[in-house]
């Protein structure tokens, strides 16, 4: 299933005109190499995890070695690996020289069957992570709340809280804190 939320953009092309609503998808979890090799071999092949973790990891090692050379690698169905460069403009063709080469990354030209894969999906729309975020403060500025209306209205016969009480309130932090990070918002994950 993918997930996604809708957001308001300006058009890059002409800022003059009115923001639009957008969807934007909503990473679920990243898979690392190792995770996606376990993947793989629950996929009924005599490969074990640790041949395709092999397998996989010399590939993009070989790949990156091969696109520094130039190499433009095809995979078939996956597509074909090709070397990028981002450069900064000079004033004449006489002028460019390798200085104004500010990166080399490696580029994907992928097949039509993977240039549309909604057939067989499902959507399923969630709120952005700002908003998210958002409820998350309501609802722990609410149970904070709750926990001090509570403290107000104890009785006398009731006991204070220790911090060593095994029964201590819960502190609406439910599953886990932050994403950490840079503070910035990554609107894919």
């Amino acid at each position: 299933m993918i997930t996604y939320s809708v957001f308001y953009k300006t058009n890059p092309a002409d800022p003059a005109q009115p923001k639009k609503a957008y969807g934007r998808v909503q990473i679920n979890e990243v898979m690392d190499l190792h995770q996606f090799s376990n993947h793989i071999a629950t996929h009924n092949n005599k490969y074990s995890r640790g041949d395709i973790y092999a397998v996989l990891e010399t590939a993009v090692r070989c790949m990156s070695e091969l696109v520094r050379m130039g190499y433009k690698i095809s995979l078939g169905d996956l597509g074909a690996f090709y070397p990028a460069i981002s450069c900064e403009g000079a004033e004449s063709i006489a002028e460019f020289s390798t200085d104004n080469i500010r990166s080399l990354s490696m580029s994907w030209d992928r097949p039509a069957a993977l240039d549309n894969m909604k057939e067989g999906a499902t959507f399923y729309r969630v709120p952005t992570r700002a908003v998210r975020a958002a409820s998350l403060k309501a609802e722990n500025d609410s149970k904070a709340g709750e926990l001090i209306e509570q403290f107000d209205n104890r009785g006398e016969g009731d006991s204070a809280v220790s911090p060593d009480d095994s029964q201590q309130p819960d502190s609406g932090n439910e599953g886990g804190g932050t994403s950490g990070g840079s503070g910035e918002e990554d609107p894919n994950l």
